[in-house]
């Protein structure tokens, strides 16, 4: 990350707290009907330096990553700068990492601690969050000892009706990754 902040020319930029900010609105529409290439290639550049973090161990950047790539065929220059802003938030996020431990850990919010053998899930979801097609996105990370192992931002395939139902599809989707996480552990 500290070489994609380099090459970026942001490795002495203002940090961010978080990588988006809350009135983001990445849309498909409003898209110019040429595309501009020199915009198109640092705008995929930055986006897919920051698909290899998220994949490899950065959760934090999944929702910002996964509203980035709805627009990699055709970016504007206020894509980019929302890309940027993920960078920025990289840069004063340098030294996070992930830690495991071999003894019971107490998840947030959780009233009692969990064998480090027990995954735990998390998900939430945004109710028709997507401004193109109302579709909802979800969130979900699984932790086994202590840290997480799986993880993604995901737009939902259908309409969700109201926020509860978006809640479940985000709940069944964080329940197969912790079924598949028990299997493989």
């Amino acid at each position: 990350l500290e070489t994609v902040l380099k090459r970026s020319g942001m490795h002495d930029t203002h940090p961010k707290k978080t990588p988006m900010s809350t009135d983001t609105v990445i849309s498909k529409k409003d898209r110019p009907d040429v595309v501009d290439e020199k915009i198109r290639t640092e705008f995929q550049r930055i986006v897919g330096s920051i698909i290899f973090a998220v994949v490899m161990t950065r959760a934090d950047l999944a929702n910002a990553c996964s509203q980035l790539g709805r627009v990699m065929s055709n970016p504007t220059a206020a894509d980019v700068q929302h890309a940027k802003r993920v960078l920025r938030y990289i840069a004063g996020t340098l030294d996070h990492g992930i830690m495991y431990t071999n003894e019971a850990w107490k998840p947030p919010g959780a009233i009692d601690s969990i064998s480090p053998i027990t995954p735990m899930g998390f998900s939430d979801s945004d109710w028709a969050g997507n401004t193109d097609d109302r579709t909802s996105t979800t969130g979900s990370i699984v932790f086994l000892a202590g840290g997480p192992v799986s993880w993604k931002s995901k737009q939902q395939r259908i309409q969700a009706l109201s926020s509860a139902e978006a809640e479940y599809i985000a709940i069944g989707e964080t329940a197969k990754d912790v079924m598949w996480v028990t299997k493989v552990s």
